[in-house]
């Protein structure tokens, strides 16, 4: 996934599914799965430690996407740059808007999100 992909993925599911893979480290269980419920094993060591994904919406719910932002240090701010109507929320390693690791959301935790990928993914280019 490159940084143009990260910057332009929307809120939802599929957000949702990669934090919970590349930053949770979930496995998805493919022992049970639904049309719309996708269950999670949340511990390697723990096989019936199980979530349904859509109680986790990282990309959606600032309750879960804030514990991102103390894990890795970042900073999220309001920013109402006339270039990115819309997507005035900011998220950054510092407050820097042009770093390499910063990201822009129509909300706090879909900005976060994307953050969160382009630093893990280290999504530079």
């Amino acid at each position: 996934m490159n940084r143009d992909q990260i910057l332009n993925m929307p809120a939802g599911r599929d957000l949702d599914a990669l934090i919970a893979t590349h930053v949770m480290g979930w496995k998805q269980d493919d022992s049970e799965q639904g049309a719309y419920f996708d269950f999670w094993i949340t511990a390697q060591d723990d096989p019936d430690a199980k979530v349904q994904l859509n109680q986790f919406q990282f990309s959606t719910d600032i309750n879960l996407a804030f514990p991102l932002v103390e894990k890795l240090g970042l900073v999220i701010g309001y920013d109402e740059d006339e270039g990115y109507p819309g997507e005035n929320w900011l998220a950054c390693l510092e407050w820097d808007p042009e770093s390499a690791y910063a990201a822009r959301g129509e909300s706090a935790p879909l900005a976060i999100c994307r953050t969160v990928l382009l630093i893990i993914t280290d999504a530079t280019e």
